[in-house]
């Protein structure tokens, strides 16, 4: 570990770590190695390609830090395959934490809103876990690995709780980009979700990523809420996104309830602040700005070399 601490502090000093990304080819992953390149670290980029996160070997590479965002993610997909959810998710972060071992490189790993329902909003850190779908479970128990880990072989973490995170390029699926789909889409005359009242605490890509910069090579095993500290429900997203992209359409919901269903969230983010200097950059309006204007720039590339 002295070998470790003194690689630590140079890479602190020189500004250049050896960082392995997991999921590196994912929604958060792809602008994540971009950032750290950009900032002149040597990146080493796992990717779905590379294969099953339980199973890949990590011999022989020089690495300082690495930031764990390999996972499966799409909550209602984890009622109805659970046991691929906790194979990959804790599995694969107990074969990432086997790398940390080896090399006594330190680790950000990216957990989920693992609290359940709100007893007190905004919601600490220190709010007792009651996960409410197989997708939270299983981010229960890899912290739970990589607090052991910490304990018992000295491992340095950093573990990020971010709330509901959107941004350009998101998969259709999630609930921002699914709203603004169908508010862009000419086709589509009504809009139409399944709840309008769930209020979530909604945290732009770009914060995300700038909160796993700040983590890189922190000593001790430190964990940390990360949203906005502000609430929207779907409607108001609803809302929003019409008056962003000057779109008015008719919409309406279909009375569905999402299994575990939540409806309200908000995070506490002082801690992080105050440890890290991190907060949210950008709120809801400017962020559902970005992700259109960015999606018609898209659409407008794809149609001029069509």
């Amino acid at each position: 570990m002295r070998k470790h601490r003194a690689h630590i502090k140079k890479c602190i000093v020189n500004c250049r770590m050896n960082i392995l990304v997991t999921g590196a080819d994912g929604f958060v992953g792809k602008r994540l190695v971009q950032k750290l390149m950009l900032e002149g670290h040597n990146v080493i980029s796992n990717r779905s390609a590379d294969g099953d996160i339980t199973h890949v070997r990590f011999d022989d590479i020089d690495v300082d830090w690495i930031v764990h965002l390999a996972a499966r993610t799409f909550v209602p997909q984890s009622w109805k395959e659970p046991y691929d959810y906790y194979r990959v998710n804790v599995l694969g972060t107990a074969n990432v934490l086997e790398c940390c071992r080896r090399t006594g490189a330190g680790i950000t790993f990216l957990s989920s809103y693992i609290y359940g329902l709100p007893e007190t909003t905004p919601v600490l850190e220190s709010h007792r876990f009651n996960p409410n779908s197989p997708y939270n479970h299983s981010k229960v128990l890899a912290e739970s690995l990589i607090q052991f880990y910490g304990r018992e072989f000295g491992i340095n973490s950093v573990t990020l709780r971010p709330f509901n995170i959107y941004g350009a390029g998101q998969d259709s699926h999630f609930l921002v980009p699914f709203i603004i789909n169908q508010v862009l889409d000419s086709s589509v005359k009504e809009i139409v979700v399944q709840n309008l009242s769930p209020k979530r605490d909604y945290l732009f890509v770009e914060d995300l990523i700038e909160a796993v910069t700040l983590s890189l090579s922190r000593q001790g095993n430190s964990i940390y809420n990360i949203g906005s500290g502000v609430s929207y429900s779907v409607e108001e997203i609803l809302q929003l996104t019409m008056q962003v992209s000057g779109i008015h359409k008719p919409y309406r919901e279909t009375g569905e309830r999402r299994q575990g269903e939540l409806y309200d969230l908000i995070a506490d983010v002082s801690l992080v602040k105050q440890d890290i200097g991190w907060e949210p950059r950008v709120n809801l309006f400017n962020g559902i700005s970005k992700m259109i204007k960015e999606l018609k720039q898209t659409n407008a590339a794809k149609h001029s070399s069509g």
